[in-house]
């Protein structure tokens, strides 16, 4: 399972950089936030540009974040990622849309894709209070879901850390009824937060404990932080399958085995966390990214 995704603008991608992942699992190429009101045309230029086929065969993955589609740069976007894979398909694991507020711009931005023949992951953000009370149509419409923080906050007149709990709890909820990854974002406000880096690991293990499966950077530094702390430990992962073994071979259907309970809640919860690391018993192994 991707854990770490780096955020950066596409205008200052550098694919010829060492390493433009930074070791993340991701690399979220944004035409939205990241890229000036007034330089959407050229963001779009350069993805019309954009050869990641070079990157690719390195084993480097992208996604990209495109605008709201309940806009007219988020629309221009959208053909602008249709033309972009007739000319190179599969080179994205995802589009990432924002400000989601309903299940009909999950269903627009399919219908376009399919029109093209393109099948491509969809991942929407949460980030007002419009789409937390659409999130289980949206979740059950989607790949994957990312709350915005720093959006959430800034639409509403003072921060509400009783709502921001309500949000997170029930967005991590919709996530892990429908199985898919409920991804973190940033939480600063200004330089100085983005580069404490025993805050953002606080942060992280904060929201680890939420129920967040992995979480997006905006800082190339944080990458490491991420992948330590968001993987799925070794002694859990034994502790998954010892669970569904004990099970298997239990004459009850609740039991005490080495201290651990066996019954089905705790079998239920370590099958769910198997496949959403992706974990082939089969294979004998864990697939992280």
């Amino acid at each position: 399972m991707d854990i770490a995704y780096l955020n950066t603008s596409i205008l200052k991608f550098n694919p010829q950089a060492a390493d433009p992942s930074f070791g993340s699992d991701v690399v979220i190429l944004d035409l939205e936030d990241a890229v000036h009101a007034r330089d959407k045309e050229t963001a779009r230029a350069m993805l019309a540009q954009l050869e990641l086929g070079p990157l690719l065969a390195r084993g480097l993955r992208f996604g990209l974040r495109i605008n709201s589609l309940m806009s007219l740069a988020g629309l221009q976007d959208l053909a602008a990622l249709d033309a972009f894979l007739r000319r190179e398909p599969d080179s994205l694991l995802f589009v990432q849309l924002p400000k989601v507020e309903s299940d009909f711009e999950i269903r627009l931005c399919r219908t376009v894709l399919r029109e093209g023949g393109q099948a491509l992951r969809v991942v929407p953000i949460i980030e007002t209070p419009g789409g937390v009370e659409q999130l289980e149509a949206i979740a059950a419409l989607s790949d994957a879901m990312m709350f915005g923080r720093v959006d959430m906050g800034a639409s509403l007149y003072r921060s509400n850390a009783a709502y921001l709990a309500y949000a997170r709890g029930r967005f991590c909820a919709a996530c892990a009824q429908r199985g898919i990854a409920a991804i973190d974002t940033a939480n600063f406000g200004s330089g100085a937060d983005i580069m404490n880096l025993a805050a953002f690991e606080q942060d992280c293990l904060d929201g680890r404990a939420e129920g967040f499966t992995a979480r997006a950077v905006v800082h190339p530094n944080q990458v490491a932080v991420v992948k330590r702390i968001f993987a799925l430990p070794e002694d859990e992962l034994q502790a998954c399958l010892g669970t569904i073994s004990a099970y298997a071979e239990a004459h009850t259907g609740f039991s005490v085995v080495d201290g651990r309970v066996i019954a089905p809640p705790f079998v239920a919860r370590a099958r769910k966390m198997l496949n959403l690391y992706q974990y082939s018993q089969g294979d004998a192994a864990c697939t992280l990214n």
